[in-house]
């Protein structure tokens, strides 16, 4: 895929359309798509490439880590241009409800208040990391997911995955 970096952001966008066109179920190009469109700002866009990849269930940890990413970077734009009038990622997230599970304790969409997208983030992460513990690290730094790493939730599972890494 072409560097997102240094604008070039719309040249993938059409590159990954351009793939797309040839093999509408291809994962990968569906997950790059949409978090290029979120990081644009074109959440309704990237909601329409991340509803049609969750269809597909991946079960690759990448590809889940990047559904996680375009839901953060969807619920982060939302946030910024206050349509639900909150301002801050917490009243964003249902408080009492932690997703850490590796059993499921948390389904899919199970958070019932706050930002749909951010509740999605937080399940694709979950779904990651219990597939790749090595998810964790990368998402300590990466600025996609940085709305999603100011939740308690997110702080919550990475201590269950490496608590469940020192165990074995």
């Amino acid at each position: 895929m072409l560097d997102a970096k240094g604008g070039r952001e719309q040249e993938a966008i059409d590159q990954l359309t351009h793939i797309l066109k040839m093999d509408s179920a291809n994962a990968s190009a569906l997950a790059g798509r949409s978090v290029l469109l979120a990081r644009q700002g074109r959440c309704s866009e990237s909601l329409l490439d991340l509803d049609k990849l969750g269809e597909l269930s991946p079960s690759d940890a990448l590809l889940q880590y990047q559904i996680s990413c375009g839901y953060s970077l969807v619920a982060e734009t939302r946030s910024h241009s206050k349509v639900h009038g909150v301002s801050s990622v917490e009243t964003f997230v249902q408080q009492d409800t932690v997703a850490s599970s590796p059993s499921g304790a948390s389904e899919r969409g199970a958070l019932r208040q706050g930002d749909p997208s951010l509740n999605q983030a937080i399940y694709w992460y979950r779904q990651a990391v219990f597939s790749d513990p090595k998810i964790c690290e990368l998402a300590m730094t990466d600025p996609d997911v940085s709305f999603l790493r100011e939740t308690k939730v997110f702080h919550s599972l990475n201590q269950v995955v490496l608590d469940s890494r020192n165990d074995k």
